[in-house]
């Protein structure tokens, strides 16, 4: 629904206008805090347990020192800079900057992650001050500078949010932004201080899931949610028009056979397989779970026949076709490169995202597979968890997935034309 865009019109729409501070001032803003650097202790140190004890006391005492000073100065508004702090993944970090680079190049953005180090826009805090940035770029699992932590920045913006982290970074603005669907509501309810006041969600949420929950009950947690969140839908109107017009999705199920050695695999892991009759077993991600080790085993030499074929037919159609194939599993996305490298040849281009691929080869490999310039047929393989984290993938022509996936409505929100390969 194009919330990278979204975001990056608010920065523009409402930029930081604070006072810039003095060099004295940063100088202190930045200052360390007296914290005790830590050391973990290893269970081969003599005396462990008083080492052990030591260290969480220290630890506690430095949380302590941290909340204190941070509170008092989000409170009081002190050392405010003009920034954006962006945090995100590190598959789609690249294809942030990007966007910021294209529709928003006036913006001084830097990159606060090891993929860029040798790119000039990467951030050092000892080289680049923090109040010249307009937007900072960074990764969810990427700790911030420890000479931010009494700076107060003028927005974050928490990408992904369905994965429910927040970044430690200060700010009385925090957007958290997704185009997946999330379950567990509330995890996200705790991580924005809802849990057990203010708005209540997690309480309301939680009433939802008893039988004698009302159409009041409901109503009421759709009112706190509507304070809470906003939601952008394909058929929502906005002053009476179409938020978003796409065309119909065309959906194509290829069924193809196993051959009698597969079948008797997958039928003998399917009798292993036990659904518990609790609720959370239940949800569409414990069954999705629970179907693991059925599903990584369906991929049929007549499936990759099949997926063949139907490209063949597709590039008869369109010479410079770009494809995009959705796995679960890398063990399937490693016979997938050995059996389109086998097909085609050098006709195409492939690339393959597993989850050991660095974020530098994720970012290039995104950029390529998306190189206008570039009419040579790619195919990009990438797997399930990888592929509902914000990757922009409408430089494809047909999108296939390799096994049935429980969760694939996060398909249907991002992306458009597809084949779906069952």
């Amino acid at each position: 629904m194009g919330k990278s865009l979204v975001c990056i019109a608010l920065v523009l729409a409402n930029p930081g206008s604070y006072k810039r501070m003095s060099v004295q001032q940063f100088t202190k803003a930045t200052a360390p805090l007296g914290t005790i650097e830590l050391v973990k202790p290893h269970h081969r140190w003599g005396n462990y347990q008083q080492h052990y004890q030591d260290y969480h006391a220290m630890k506690a005492s430095n949380e302590n020192i941290c909340k204190a000073v941070c509170l008092n100065d989000l409170e009081k508004k002190l050392n405010q800079v003009k920034t954006t702090v962006i945090s995100t993944t590190n598959t789609i970090v690249g294809q942030w900057y990007d966007e910021i680079k294209k529709f928003a190049p006036e913006l001084n953005v830097k990159v606060h992650h090891g993929s860029y180090k040798s790119s000039p826009d990467y951030f050092n805090p000892s080289v680049t001050n923090i109040q010249d940035v307009d937007v900072l770029l960074t990764v969810n699992t990427t700790a911030p500078p420890a000479s931010f932590v009494r700076l107060t920045f003028h927005r974050v913006i928490a990408d992904e949010i369905h994965q429910y982290f927040i970044p430690y970074y200060h700010s009385q603005s925090i957007w958290g932004v997704t185009a997946t669907p999330f379950e567990k509501l509330s995890s996200i309810f705790d991580k924005f201080g809802q849990q057990t006041r203010g708005l209540q969600l997690s309480h309301k949420w939680s009433m939802l899931s008893y039988a004698h929950a009302t159409q009041e009950t409901f109503h009421s947690f759709v009112e706190a949610m509507n304070v809470f969140m906003i939601r952008h839908t394909k058929n929502q109107k906005i002053e009476g028009q179409e938020n978003l017009k796409l065309p119909p999705m065309p959906k194509t199920s290829i069924n193809v056979a196993m051959t009698t050695n597969e079948r008797i695999i997958y039928n003998q892991k399917r009798k292993k397989i036990k659904f518990a009759s609790v609720p959370r077993a239940l949800t569409a991600v414990g069954i999705d779970t629970n179907l693991d080790q059925i599903r990584n085993c369906t991929l049929s030499s007549n499936k990759l026949i099949a997926l063949q074929k139907d490209y063949e037919l597709l590039l008869v159609k369109d010479p410079s076709a770009n494809i995009v194939i959705f796995s679960r599993f890398t063990a399937s996305i490693n016979t997938l490169s050995k059996f389109i490298q086998r097909a085609f040849g050098s006709r195409v281009t492939g690339y393959w995202l597993r989850s050991s691929t660095t974020p530098k080869k994720r970012h290039a490999a995104i950029r390529n597979f998306q190189d206008p310039n570039n009419t040579k047929p790619k195919v990009l393989a990438i797997n399930y968890k990888t592929g509902q984290c914000g990757i922009t993938l409408t430089a494809a022509s047909r999108i296939y997935l390799l096994e049935p996936c429980i969760l694939r409505k996060f398909l249907q929100e991002v992306c458009v034309f597809f084949s779906l390969l069952l």
